[in-house]
């Protein structure tokens, strides 16, 4: 999908296998109609490509590298897996939205610390395949055949879809919420901290830490997205004994990482709810 001006919207329909199937405009009246140029398609695909997936996953949490450090994401475990699905893209000036696991993210340019100060914004799970700004709304694609929403635009021929709806709405489609860490059965060096994990915005926050052998693991909070870490607290763990630890209501930190006393397998675990 692409914006092509105040008055023009351009939408490559595809069909579930990601064959094209036409190419269609939504008009000032929100209706998608077929556009009337052959090369319409192509423009729109060239000229909003989507690019390689830009993140990494593994047993413990999606995580995306800028400038050389690794920040680590939670996962959902009711998220839609999407092929070719756009990561992310700029919705307002100097913002992107990310989409990654089912959760919408807002991200600073990088002039702003970037990753540093993303914060997420939804939890929706669903299966949604490109997103885009245009006139201050913002739509999604990925329609299903049977949904119905007042939200929902089609064509008349049934082959084009997508969600209409303004920005301010995202905070709607779903508390942010998520499982993950920086360790999941990974092998630790002494007093060499984690990669830090994302903790801001999310409601109930509890941790699960394990260690093969005995060790103290002390997590470490950055408050404020700048980089200062600060103690929270230390867990001093038995041989695969897990303990597990509720934040208090109302505590909050940018990002949380882990710092273990001694070599040793562990997992640090983090439930968003």
């Amino acid at each position: 999908m692409r914006s092509l001006g105040y008055n023009k919207f351009g939408v490559a329909a595809m069909d579930a296998q990601g064959n094209p199937v036409g190419y269609y405009e939504m008009n000032q009246e929100m209706k998608l109609v077929p556009g009337s140029k052959t090369n319409d398609y192509e423009n729109v695909l060239m000229g909003a490509k989507v690019t390689g997936p830009g993140f990494e996953e593994d047993a413990a949490s999606f995580s995306i590298t800028e400038d050389g450090q690794k920040w680590r994401l939670p996962k959902s475990a009711g998220a839609a897996r999407v092929s070719g699905a756009r990561l992310c893209r700029e919705v307002a000036t100097e913002r992107d939205l990310l989409n990654l696991g089912g959760t919408f993210y807002e991200l600073p340019a990088r002039n702003a610390q970037g990753m540093a100060k993303m914060r997420p914004v939804a939890t929706h799970n669903l299966a949604i395949n490109d997103f885009c700004s245009h006139n201050g709304m913002i739509l999604f694609s990925g329609i299903t055949a049977d949904a119905k929403n007042a939200r929902i635009f089609r064509s008349e021929d049934g082959k084009a879809a997508v969600w209409a709806g303004v920005i301010e709405e995202l905070w709607q489609l779903g508390k942010p919420r998520g499982v993950g860490g920086p360790w999941k059965n990974s092998a630790v060096t002494a007093n060499q901290p984690s990669d830090p994990y994302l903790m801001t915005a999310y409601d109930k926050k509890r941790v699960e830490l394990t260690a093969s052998t005995d060790a103290v693991i002390k997590l470490e909070v950055d408050v404020d997205g700048t980089g200062l870490w600060i103690p929270y607290q230390s867990f001093s763990l038995k041989a695969g004994k897990a303990v597990t630890h509720s934040f208090p209501e109302g505590f909050s930190a940018y990002w949380v990482r882990a710092v273990s006393d001694t070599a040793t397998t562990a997992s640090v675990t983090f439930t968003y709810e």
